[in-house]
């Protein structure tokens, strides 16, 4: 699976930003907020929409500020000259900030049962992973001959599949992914209207299987957006 796009940082920030107001809309499907993607729109500028809940602003305001942390992360460490962390202490930050208003403990993996109803009504329960257990898995993704694209998808539904937190895993894996992609100049991961019905039926048989592949390429063709250079 090779990367689609070679960008800069900052040419991969641009689309990015530019892409933030959808981005934002498409996540907040997950959580099944009702909002328009004006709406959204709205509340991103601060500008609040009587029609819309507390809990759906919440949840949009919440992956804002998610956005904006990953940006000033990947910014501040290019200004440092330093590598960004794709560790779990990312993925705790990250979560800290997106599931703040749901999460039992907002920031910090689970270590009680959760379960998911799968879309046949099966459950799936998975057990709770330890610090060194994400860690032993994201080391063997750097050490892979992978495509960046490819370990920054396979973070995401291993993330996603695992329910590592007690809530916001969706959003915490799709932040981290993009983090991911950002920082290596690969475009952005967007799972948009026309996908996401699909995107949800391969996620649920990859909860029942642990089989990626099916999903995986189908995010690769359908979901890393960028932009073409003259």
């Amino acid at each position: 699976m090779q990367d689609k796009f070679q960008l800069t940082l900052a040419q991969n920030t641009f689309v990015a930003k530019k892409r933030l107001v959808s981005q934002i809309y498409h996540i907040s499907r997950f959580e099944n907020c009702k909002t328009t993607l004006l709406q959204t729109e709205k509340i991103i500028q601060n500008r609040n929409d009587a029609g819309v809940s507390l809990d759906d602003i919440g949840v949009i305001v919440a992956l804002k500020r998610g956005f904006e942390f990953v940006f000033f992360y990947l910014n501040t460490c290019q200004a440092d000259n330093t590598l960004p962390s794709f560790d779990v202490a990312l993925m705790c930050r990250i979560n800290g900030i997106v599931a703040v208003h749901d999460a039992l403990i907002p920031g910090v993996l689970r270590t009680g049962q959760v379960g998911v109803t799968l879309y046949d009504g099966s459950r799936h329960e998975p057990v709770a992973q330890t610090d060194s257990d994400v860690e032993r898995y994201l080391e063997a993704l750097a050490n892979s001959a992978m495509s960046q694209t490819e370990r920054a998808l396979r973070a995401m539904l291993y993330m996603m599949r695992s329910q590592l937190f007690w809530d916001g895993n969706k959003r915490t894996a799709i932040l981290f992914a993009n983090a991911w992609l950002i920082w290596h100049g690969c475009g952005v991961l967007e799972i948009d209207e026309v996908h996401f019905d699909e995107f949800n039926l391969k996620l649920s048989e990859y909860y029942k299987t642990g089989d990626m592949d099916e999903i995986l390429l189908f995010i690769h063709r359908h979901c890393i957006q960028g932009m073409t250079l003259a």
